[in-house]
């Protein structure tokens, strides 16, 4: 259509003041469509993220009395610390994000480093006195190796929930 025929004829303005509408509205909709899309995507990205939150805190609950005194082998038979992997491996199958995975595949790695710890603190007793000391050899370089990596894991504590964190806040805009 040339500008000269729309200038002669004004009931060409009125036909596309007709169309003008329809166009705001299929673009209005597409945005729409899109964005409820970008939405959707990212919850899903974020997988239930109160189930992940509440695994991650206990992890971080776990590795703190870790820092705080080291544990034996009998700490981690319990059945929240045993249970532990499970849940972080049930966490990583339910999330779709890459970063997120990565954060808890390397939680489980370092979880499984801390549970390497001899079944005994070592310890030697002098004779009725009850007096006892550590013995120095593999075991207790085992606790002391505990408590070196037990920061790491808390880090990918902290990494993973920042990353949950900030899905939610693409996912809810909070």
């Amino acid at each position: 259509m040339k500008t000269q025929d729309m200038a002669k004829n004004p009931a060409l303005w009125l036909d596309a003041a007709k169309f003008v509408p329809g166009w705001l509205a299929f673009g209005a909709t597409t945005f729409a469509g899109v964005r409820k899309w970008r939405h959707r995507h990212r919850l899903l990205a974020m997988g239930p993220n109160e189930d992940i939150r509440e695994v991650l805190y206990t992890a971080k609950r776990l590795i703190t009395d870790i820092i705080i005194q080291g544990r034996r082998q009998d700490w981690f038979r319990e059945p929240e610390q045993r249970d532990l992997p499970m849940r972080l491996d049930d966490c990583f199958q339910r999330v779709s994000d890459g970063e997120l995975r990565r954060h808890l595949m390397f939680l489980a790695a370092a979880w499984s480093a801390l549970a390497a710890v001899p079944s005994q603190l070592p310890m030697v007793t002098y004779g009725g006195t009850g007096i006892t000391e550590p013995i120095e050899g593999p075991e207790l370089e085992a606790m002391r190796r505990q408590k070196r990596n037990a920061p790491t894991a808390l880090g990918a504590a902290d990494d993973a929930l920042a990353r949950l964190n900030a899905l939610e806040r693409k996912a809810t805009g909070r």
